[in-house]
């Protein structure tokens, strides 16, 4: 392809928390569409809409019906899934209201590497895929000529968070992999949902130069980019126990 680009009782309340009439979403709205849209109800989950696969911290895929709701605010003790403990501890963490400033550095080479901090994971893919060009133990800390141009720009696709993008100079051609566009949503280990596919994400301010297959979506409730993940399960010690 040619490359431009966190100790809840069991509350008798969790049916009404769960209910799509609590967080005004209608169950059937998106029946009948192949389309998997991802909603984020106001101090509540992500709903997700249409075919996905979900995978759970350890691996493993999780049932779930055409529309599952997954905790965005760290407290449920069924993750990935909502319980509706953001009812009970109140959790009132709103998306982030302007788009993000997305430019970011750019760091030039035969691959010209582009990488914005405010939407990155830190899950570590592209320093421990390809170290020679990513090391944060130096700076600058990408070097994109170390490595042949096809190398790095497998490993810019794998990035989860779409942080990294990637544009030849000049523009060629290649044989890139790593791409995918079957909707899959996994959860990491405590730390974020990564998305890999064509997921839409309803009203919400996309950064600039952003990549819409790959991103990863925050899950302990505390990212200063709401809804992705900027790295902030790390500094608050969020975990799946």
């Amino acid at each position: 392809c040619k490359v431009s680009h966190y100790k809840l009782l069991h509350l008798p309340l969790l049916a009404t928390f769960m209910s799509p009439r609590y967080f005004g979403l209608r169950a059937n709205d998106m029946s009948g569409s192949k389309t998997t849209v991802i909603r984020i109800a106001p101090r509540g989950p992500y709903v997700c809409t249409g075919p996905c696969k979900v995978i759970d911290s350890s691996g493993h895929p999780v049932p779930h019906e055409t529309e599952t709701f997954l905790c965005r605010c760290g407290y449920s003790k069924n993750k990935p899934l909502c319980d509706g403990a953001h009812g009970p501890y109140q959790f009132n963490k709103d998306i982030q209201p302007e788009p993000i400033d997305g430019t970011g550095t750019t760091y030039e080479g035969k691959v010209e590497v582009r990488y914005n901090p405010t939407i990155c994971a830190h899950l570590g893919v592209c320093t421990s895929q390809l170290p020679e060009v990513f090391d944060t133990s130096r700076r600058p800390w990408i070097l994109p000529d170390n490595a042949d141009p096809t190398q790095v720009i497998n490993t810019i696709n794998q990035c989860p968070s779409g942080a990294l993008t990637a544009h030849l100079t000049p523009a060629e051609t290649i044989d890139a992999q790593g791409t995918t566009t079957e909707p899959i949503i996994e959860a990491q280990r405590n730390g974020p949902l990564t998305i890999q596919g064509l997921i839409e994400i309803e009203n919400i301010a996309w950064p600039k130069s952003s990549v819409r297959d790959r991103f990863t979506l925050c899950r302990c409730g505390a990212s200063r980019t709401m809804p992705f993940c900027d790295g902030s399960h790390d500094t608050v010690g969020f975990t799946d126990d």
